[in-house]
């Protein structure tokens, strides 16, 4: 019996080892068959965008979108080594999962990866990625202050490069209200200011955002897209203004009154909210014509306000302004009074 458990007892416990050694940790790339059918269903939904990236000088990150069932889904990012050794992790239902590089996956060469979701019993994968982690650097998007100006019927848009990420490609979209995102790119930045030039509607507002990437690395990801951008149209609405004049009081006064048709400037989505940068802005500007040494013979007010004038001759003008200064301007004459009491 003493030689039986001398012999049984050691090989139990390497067997518990080996045991426990077959378990992945979360924390590691397991290089085991996955636990689910290998086979794509070939859904046109599932996992997609699958971007990979380094976040710190040991720290990666993959994320990507997910379009299907979302009750039970499990998602795995595979891995698969030059060697041909491939490797999972489970991310569960969350679509982002970060790994360092002890993890078990090459940093310094070249991977491929890719997304496979398990959900009602059945496997959708992504389009595969192949790049090498270390140089796959995701830049941020343009931040803070973007100056917009106009330039030879464009528009030049310029921001501060955000802090370290000197050298990048940089791509922006734009919609109207009525149209869809159209994709242009800005060509190569390497300064510590960088810029790009779009195009300039006529007559509709704009929305634009911005996107940056590793100058050079054409596997890397992009950044996520800026915040809106707003511009207004070269030509902004003119308001339908009718105005009527009271005649000459007893005070020497007299009452301008003005009826405007309001004017809705049509908005693409992003740019709906309050200072949006879209914005076209009306005034009333009154020059009193008689009195040209008067020091105020110009003033200008809210074009809902309703002035009293004199009964000198006067021009009415309308003036609409945007973020790039005065636009057209609507303009009447208004005689003078030379009613006698």
């Amino acid at each position: 019996m003493g030689p039986l458990v001398t012999w049984v007892v050691p090989l139990l416990l390497l067997f518990l080892r080996s045991r426990q050694g077959a378990a992945c940790r979360t924390s590691e790339c397991c290089f085991q068959d996955p636990p689910y059918p290998d086979a794509d269903s070939g859904s046109a939904s599932g996992p997609r965008d699958l971007s990979c990236y380094r976040i710190s000088s040991a720290g990666y990150e993959c994320s990507w979108q997910y379009e299907g069932p979302t009750a039970g889904v499990s998602h795995f990012l595979r891995c698969c080594l030059s060697s041909g050794r491939c490797c999972y992790f489970a991310a569960g239902s969350a679509t982002r999962l970060q790994f360092s590089d002890q993890a078990g996956v090459s940093v310094l060469h070249t991977v491929t990866l890719w997304v496979e979701s398990w959900a009602r019993n059945q496997t959708e994968k992504s389009p595969e990625v192949t790049l090498q982690l270390y140089k796959s650097v995701k830049y941020e998007p343009p931040l803070g202050d973007i100056k917009v100006s106009k330039l030879a019927g464009q528009l030049r848009m310029e921001w501060e490069t955000p802090d370290n990420q000197v050298g990048a490609e940089v791509q922006f979209r734009h919609r109207t209200p009525s149209s869809s995102w159209k994709l242009g790119d800005c060509g190569p930045q390497d300064d510590d200011t960088e810029s790009c030039l779009c195009p300039l509607e006529m007559n509709v507002a704009q929305e634009f955002q911005l996107r940056r990437r590793r100058l050079g690395s054409q596997g890397s990801s992009w950044s996520k897209w800026s915040s809106p951008v707003c511009v207004p149209p070269e030509n902004p609405p003119q308001p339908q203004v009718r105005f009527s004049v009271e005649q000459l009081g007893r005070d020497g006064r007299r009452r301008l009154t003005l009826k405007e048709q309001p004017t809705q400037l049509e908005l693409p989505e992003g740019c709906q909210g309050p200072a949006h940068g879209a914005e076209v802005t009306y005034q009333l500007q009154l020059h009193m014509l008689s009195c040209p040494c008067k020091a105020k013979a110009t003033r200008t007010l809210p074009l809902e306000k309703m002035p009293y004038l004199s009964g000198a001759a006067y021009n009415v003008a309308v003036i609409s302004s945007n973020r790039f200064g005065p636009g057209p301007n609507q303009t009447w004459h208004i005689p003078a009074d030379t009613h006698t009491f």
